[in-house]
């Protein structure tokens, strides 16, 4: 008899034990999905404020003027009040074919300019080798995920050293900072280079750029 007691005992114990068990497991979950209900509340309201970032930038740039090049398969936009100067051309540099326009119009007076040429290097490799023309040494170098047409590039933030003086067109230079974007695409090296001072207008610009073919 004792024996009997002793087993039913245990099967009681053993059965208040589980069922504590599932309890705890359960207020466990109850508490967790209020989190994860606000999560997803935020994750909403991110691809939301994505979307309505990515319609004020079309309604911002919706009366630029398009470039459209049909050669390298691009469009880009330009507010009304910057121009284009040397329609794609072809230069050689370095004896590879380099073809390259200028917007220009820009508060610093400096040219957003692009170039397309074959890639030997990939994005990355061009970012971290890239240097003003001059003979300064370069003092900062930042790089930075971008999407450019798509398709994943570099942005490169390039800075002298201020000791450094370097002749322009427009005068003499010092501490001279340019702003470079880069992506490959089918072997070709997209490269957009501005001054930094133009920033905010570099990368509204670049936003407009997209592939056409």
């Amino acid at each position: 008899m004792k024996k009997v007691l002793i087993i039913i005992g245990i099967i009681v114990l053993l059965v208040i034990i589980l069922g504590t068990v599932f309890y705890v497991m359960q207020n466990a979950n109850i508490k967790n999905q209020p989190f994860d209900s606000a999560q997803g509340k935020n994750d909403n309201v991110k691809s939301q404020n994505e979307t309505a970032d990515s319609s004020a930038t079309a309604l911002a740039t919706a009366d630029w003027k398009t470039y459209k090049n049909d050669e390298y398969g691009f469009e880009i936009k330009y507010p009304q009040n910057l121009f284009l100067e040397f329609p794609l051309g072809i230069s050689q540099e370095k004896s590879s074919q380099v073809s390259w326009l200028a917007i220009k119009g820009f508060p610093s007076n400096k040219p957003l300019e692009i170039t397309m040429e074959k890639a030997y290097w990939t994005a990355q490799e061009v970012s971290e080798t890239i240097h003003i023309t001059s003979p300064c040494q370069v003092k900062k170098r930042i790089i930075t995920n971008i999407i450019i047409g798509d398709l994943e590039g570099k942005k490169v933030n390039i800075e002298e050293e201020s000791s450094c003086v370097t002749k322009g067109e427009d005068g003499y230079y010092k501490g001279v900072k340019i702003t470079y974007g880069f992506v490959v695409r089918n072997d070709t090296l997209y490269k957009f280079s501005v001054d930094p001072s133009d920033d905010i207008i570099f990368n509204k610009i670049l936003s407009t750029f997209k592939f056409t073919k």
